[in-house]
């Protein structure tokens, strides 16, 4: 009798957890607003590396490079 209740427990809670699953709460999601700071800084280690890369691609094109404050800004 014991393992009959562990397993309809169980299987009940697997049901539960597939039925909220697949709820749909489209019309739960609130409107928002963005909020972009002014100036975002971002600070690596020492030397520029390889994995910095994809930091720098987000500053794109414009971006400028100040060797005397080792700063690359855009």
């Amino acid at each position: 009798m014991k393992h009959a209740t562990r397993r309809f427990g169980a299987v009940a809670a697997a049901l539960a957890l597939v039925a909220a699953a697949c709820g749909n709460d489209d019309d739960a999601t609130p409107a928002t607003t963005a909020v972009c700071p002014a100036n975002l800084v971002i600070q690596t280690d020492w030397w520029p590396e390889i994995e910095h890369g994809g930091t720098y691609q987000l500053i794109g094109a414009g971006g400028a490079a100040n060797p005397s404050l080792f700063t690359y800004s855009g």
